[in-house]
């Protein structure tokens, strides 16, 4: 017993740092746009994909060109596609979930829809932790992760750049009038978020493998971490991510994989009932 909590509370905190990185650009997202932009899961697939086939050319180089690679695609995504319907929410929710299935069958043209392709990992091998058997690979996506989001919350407090990203959702009317170029931010935090999708593409595709289908239950997690942290809030992102760590795992360990989405989603449900505005979000007006 005492070894599966330990398991739960370990792999939470790292499941946590990986779902943080791959939800913080797409709550970003939302919370500038006042829109879920449903595409992104499915650029998360995509990078995983360009690192499945650059890696056996690049070697651990491949991320040096995967991560700014999928940052700039998603920029090119934002002003192509997003940018001239951005005023329009439910346009924007519809198109996006239609880009995400036309990716997906563009995937399954070029590779096996049943075929599950795997990742080489920077390290091998195990760290015994109170007898839980731990990959170095996870050990250090999970450092990754929770250096990136620190490092992001510290931007978010600490420059303008920053204080703009969460400062405009509460008034983008008032954003415009001070001076602030929202189409500039919001392209920005697409290439950030960008970025950060290739990264946990790389650690949690190396873990679980990489398919066309992928991109639907991180999609789950991206939505649930949004709604129980509050649109826009790295803070909340933070709270919210261990939270759906941890309780994922716990359910796997000691209940049933099969029901985590189903009890994942009502994790969501429940705080759009009780609290819609999240843990840590703030009134968007």
């Amino acid at each position: 017993m005492f070894e599966n909590v330990v398991y739960v509370i370990i792999y939470g905190l790292i499941f946590a740092s990986l779902y943080g990185i791959m939800t913080v650009g797409f709550s970003l997202v939302c919370g500038l746009g006042g829109f879920f932009d449903i595409a992104l899961p499915a650029y998360f697939m995509v990078g995983a994909f360009m690192i499945v086939e650059l890696s056996p050319y690049l070697g651990n180089g491949t991320m040096l060109i995967v991560a700014p690679g999928l940052g700039l695609l998603c920029v090119a995504h934002y002003l192509l596609f997003i940018r001239p319907q951005r005023d329009n929410p439910y346009r924007v929710f519809f198109a996006t979930i239609l880009l995400a299935l036309g990716v997906e069958s563009l995937m399954a043209k070029f590779f096996s829809s049943g075929y599950t392709f795997k990742i080489a990992p920077l390290l091998s091998g195990n760290v015994n932790i109170f007898d839980v058997e731990i990959r170095q690979q996870l050990l250090l996506g999970g450092a990754v992760g929770w250096i990136a989001l620190f490092g992001l919350r510290y931007i978010s407090h600490n420059t303008n750049i920053g204080r703009a990203v969460i400062g405009i959702p509460q008034s983008v009317r008032g954003s415009q009038v001070i001076g602030l170029d929202v189409v500039r931010i919001q392209a920005i935090v697409y290439g950030v978020g960008g970025v950060l999708l290739a990264l946990g593409a790389y650690f949690y595709g190396g873990y679980l493998g990489v398919s066309v289908h992928m991109w639907a239950y991180p999609l789950v997690i991206m939505f649930t971490i949004t709604t129980v942290g509050g649109l826009g809030s790295i803070n909340g992102i933070m709270i919210a991510t261990v939270l759906v760590g941890w309780l994922e795992v716990a359910v796997v360990t000691f209940i049933d994989p099969r029901i985590r989405a189903f009890v994942i989603l009502s994790l969501a449900i429940a705080i759009l009932i009780f609290r819609p505005r999240g843990l840590a979000g703030k009134r968007i007006g």
